[in-house]
């Protein structure tokens, strides 16, 4: 690995969940950085999981804010966000997927660079309850306290979530006082990094597709982060030699200089499922 133009800087982390040390176990030896080290950003004014502040920024707007968010309070001037989104996986939408944006934004060149990860690794279980009865059973399944539960009642107000509980016995309190008030409580799991180590996981996947983006540099400027812009259509299928729409070829770029580079995809021919001539 040569020398890395991010070698002796400091990385900020803007955030309040904890992603410091997952981000930094990746990123400060792919990039040679001298650490890594979290700022305290105030990241719920942009949404909150639970409810109670809409988000109404794309995940890429919000991280791009926490970073200058970041910046603005401390002035270091190489910045890392990440938020994460959950919905249908692409691929089956039956399942849910998380998905983790990743921006990495340096103040001083103003160069930004981004992935997004998608995993099927999700932890969230939910159930509503109208009384105690079976909550220890879901408790286990929850893999509580490992991964963190909110209480509720399905109001957005701040003061009728429940976040912080820590063991068992004062969930129970706070699951008894929403069915005083309420008739009944929905625990749901916690997705807030630093309550979900199944999602802080997926983090640290995000952080090494960005650290193998950032170590794949231009061959003509040497600035970090030469990907692919588009796939190039055509390989021959197997069979009968005519094009098929999978990839013969991707084209890179760089952001910096505009040098593009056509790179050939190391498969000789197209299994024929895939050919509009033999599988029409």
């Amino acid at each position: 690995m040569g020398k890395s133009v991010f070698g002796g800087r400091q990385l900020g982390v803007a955030t309040q969940h904890g992603k410091g040390e997952v981000i930094a176990t990746v990123l400060v030896p792919a990039l040679q950085l001298t650490r890594v080290f979290e700022i305290p950003t105030p990241t719920d004014v942009l949404g909150t999981f639970s409810g109670e502040t809409e988000r109404v920024l794309s995940p890429v707007e919000a991280a791009r804010e926490k970073c200058r968010m970041a910046f603005e309070a401390t002035g270091n001037s190489l910045i890392i966000a990440s938020e994460g989104s959950f919905g249908p996986h692409p691929s089956n939408p039956y399942f849910t997927a998380n998905t983790e944006t990743l921006v990495l934004i340096d103040f001083d060149t103003t160069r930004e660079y981004m992935v997004h990860h998608t995993s099927p690794k999700v932890h969230w279980n939910t159930q509503t309850f109208q009384s105690l009865q079976g909550f220890a059973d879901f408790l286990k399944r929850a893999d509580f306290p490992r991964h963190g539960l909110l209480l509720h009642t399905g109001s957005k107000r701040a003061n009728e979530i429940f976040k912080e509980c820590r063991d068992v016995q004062e969930l129970e309190e706070k699951a008894t006082f929403l069915l005083n008030q309420q008739g009944l409580f929905i625990a749901e799991s916690d997705l807030r990094a630093f309550r979900n180590p199944t999602r802080m996981e997926v983090i640290g996947e995000a952080a090494q597709k960005l650290a193998n983006l950032l170590q794949a540099t231009c061959p003509n400027c040497t600035e970090p982060g030469f990907d692919v812009k588009r796939k190039i259509p055509g390989l021959n299928c197997a069979w009968c030699g005519m094009p098929s729409p999978l990839a013969k070829a991707y084209l890179k770029g760089c952001k910096a200089c505009g040098f593009e580079l056509e790179e050939a995809v190391p498969q000789k021919a197209a299994d024929p499922q895939y050919c509009l001539f033999c599988n029409p």
